[in-house]
């Protein structure tokens, strides 16, 4: 699946959803999102939006960087950094900040 389609603004979930065929990620219970390079969310699975309480079409669109806390931002963007040099699929796993602003 390419999380970097060739969507250009403005877009709704639906088309990317329908575009990339992320209809499988919408039935796993980890959150999963794409984003482009400067982290403006692209996809978020039904997870990720049942946990952040939002609709896609209030969350495709927001920098995911705003749901870390802000001491792991720096570290999330570095390794992202590393990630488009590289060129390797890996998986993450990073604090998030609830809806209630807690950090888990």
């Amino acid at each position: 699946m390419d999380c970097n389609s060739s969507l250009s603004p403005p877009f709704s979930a639906a088309s990317v959803h329908e575009i990339n065929g992320f209809a499988l990620l919408d039935h796993l219970p980890d959150l999963v999102c794409c984003f482009h390079l400067d982290g403006t969310l692209i996809y978020a699975n039904h997870s990720f939006h049942q946990y952040f309480q939002r609709s896609p079409d209030q969350l495709i669109g927001v920098n995911f960087l705003t749901f870390l806390p802000d001491d792991d931002r720096q570290w999330v963007v570095q390794n992202l950094a590393t990630i488009q040099q590289t060129k390797e699929a890996v998986t993450h796993t990073y604090q998030v900040l609830a809806p209630d602003g807690s950090a888990r």
